[in-house]
């Protein structure tokens, strides 16, 4: 299959590429400013097509996306406090870019699989929610992907937009510096850990069954136009995932300081929907899912 990804040399992206190029065609169309040169060349060596692109160039994009099959929507401006700190970019790229991205899926008849987010609930009760459940997004990044889904959900109800909107939880490994991954790299560079709040429910999801959830929406026609939450089985509050880190690395210090305000504290995932539709589990448990990620960081030193 000829396969666009969008923010592709990311975190998630470049892990999903080379997943993907085994089998298939992939372009990526990224303007670079959550990568490096570095990730660029790497692509280009797996034999992968790449364009430095801004998904706010719609003619740009478009002309990329010819005769592609499916395109896999990750770029973003991702991470809280980065939105909260600039809305106005937030909203213009994970709102008006992805709005670029459906029109160019409607102009070459690609199937679209957008990444969105936890985010998009808001702050609820420790119940698992399900994807029916209201939308009430309280901070920027949640806003503008709940924003985007709404785009995507109207398109496909105008032009039978063939989607797929994936809602993964905190996800973490090799590679990544945002969330969860920010407190593994604090661990192994200052010995220390800075902890907001503690109380947090998190629900780590590993990276590569991220790819795999994807992959298998790729070629399933179940995943027409529906929306699954993407999460694991296992939820922790931030402060034990901080302990266990620090164990793993012989007691590097915990301080905790007082949680943002925009940071929701509550929120487990009902994953029925896609396991029974799917077929879809995360299979890596965190113990073993750290310690690959820390071996990662380690080696990268």
């Amino acid at each position: 299959m000829k396969i666009l990804v969008t923010g592709g040399a990311g975190f998630i992206g470049r892990h999903l590429v080379k997943n993907l190029i085994k089998n298939n065609q992939i372009l990526v169309y990224d303007n670079l400013s959550n990568s490096s040169d570095k990730d660029r060349i790497s692509l280009v060596d797996k034999g992968v097509k790449f364009l430095k692109g801004d998904i706010l160039d719609y003619d740009v994009l478009c002309e990329f996306s010819k005769n592609v099959n499916v395109v896999i929507h990750l770029a973003a401006k991702s991470g809280l406090g980065i939105c909260e700190n600039n809305p106005s970019d937030a909203f213009s790229v994970n709102v008006f870019g992805t709005f670029n991205v459906i029109k160019a899926c409607q102009e070459c008849n690609s199937k679209l699989i957008f990444l969105s987010s936890r985010e998009v609930y808001g702050e609820k009760s420790s119940k698992k929610i399900l994807e029916t459940e209201k939308l009430n997004p309280t901070n920027v990044y949640g806003e503008t992907k709940s924003l985007a889904e709404l785009l995507i959900k109207n398109k496909g109800k105008i032009s039978k937009l063939d989607y797929t909107i994936l809602r993964p939880t905190n996800i973490y490994g090799p590679k990544g510096s945002k969330g969860i991954n920010q407190i593994f790299k604090m661990a192994l560079n200052k010995r220390k850990i800075i902890v907001n709040g503690g109380e947090q429910l998190i629900n780590p999801i590993y990276i590569d069954d991220i790819i795999k959830a994807i992959n298998q929406v790729i070629n399933e026609k179940k995943s027409y136009q529906q929306i699954f939450n993407l999460g694991s089985e296992e939820t922790f509050k931030l402060k034990i995932i901080a302990k266990k880190i620090s164990e793993y690395l012989k007691n590097v210090q915990i301080i905790y300081t007082e949680k943002p305000k925009f940071e929701n504290q509550n929120f487990i995932p009902n994953n029925k929907k896609i396991k029974k539709i799917l077929n879809f589990k995360a299979e890596t448990k965190f113990d073993q899912g750290l310690e690959n990620t820390i071996k990662w960081f380690e080696d990268e030193k």
